[in-house]
């Protein structure tokens, strides 16, 4: 395989083939798998892909998406982001560039924001103090970039892995500005005036980035199919 987004990092890569080797379905048939290990270029972490017949009949690791954390956003709000993950995983950079897009206008929705366009939503979300100016500035770009992907012309050029990722990094940095930072200055703010053992942290919290995978998430994945 040439470039993908990695299951491990994220981050559309290059694989770099390691090696390779056929797996016989019997002794007098000559029907057989080739299995093939990759290496990520950017974090190193293998990849192993089964091909039968030069078609590709399995990946592991997966891309998990439906299991990436995002601590104190609505389910429904966390459904659109992991959809725009999946979308980038399997490289439909353009369906991925209109989740993030959908995903700031939920976010809009449900902070109560529910009359006109999506310019005037982010705007009432920065006016609002939901955002910060800064963070105003990333919505705007995710609504650019999904209303090009929309409605640009047809010989409009594919949205690169590149900018895919770009777009959905902001669409996650939105996410966690507006609902996890406030919810772990209240969980600060409650551990110091009421004592640690009423402050709870959101039961998906554990260290790490936010829009990450659980850190057993590679580990507990069922093997190859081989």
């Amino acid at each position: 395989m040439a470039t993908a987004v990695c299951p491990h990092c994220r981050i559309a890569s290059h694989f770099i083939r390691q090696h390779s080797y056929k797996i016989h379905h019997g002794e007098h048939t000559d029907d057989y798998q080739t299995v093939v290990m990759h290496a990520c270029a950017r974090c190193g972490m293998p990849l192993v892909e089964v091909f039968e017949d030069d078609k590709t009949i399995g990946r592991w690791p997966s891309a998990a998406t439906n299991r990436l954390r995002y601590p104190d956003v609505p389910e429904g709000i966390t459904d659109l982001a992991r959809e725009a993950h999946a979308s980038l995983a399997a490289g439909a950079t353009r369906a991925a560039v209109l989740m993030a897009r959908s995903t700031v206008e939920a976010v809009a929705k449900d902070k109560g924001i529910t009359n006109g366009s999506l310019v005037h939503k982010i705007d009432q979300l920065r006016a609002g103090a939901h955002i910060s100016p800064l963070i105003a500035e990333a919505a705007h770009e995710i609504r650019f970039a999904g209303n090009e992907a929309a409605h640009g012309p047809l010989d409009l050029d594919p949205v690169s892995n590149e900018d895919a990722e770009a777009i959905t990094r902001l669409m996650d940095k939105i996410l966690e500005r507006v609902y996890h930072e406030p919810a772990e200055i209240e969980y600060i703010r409650m551990k110091r005036t009421l004592g640690p053992a009423t402050a709870q942290r959101h039961p998906d919290y554990a260290p790490g980035d936010f829009g990450s995978l659980p850190e057993a998430s590679w580990v507990d994945q069922p093997g190859p199919p081989f």
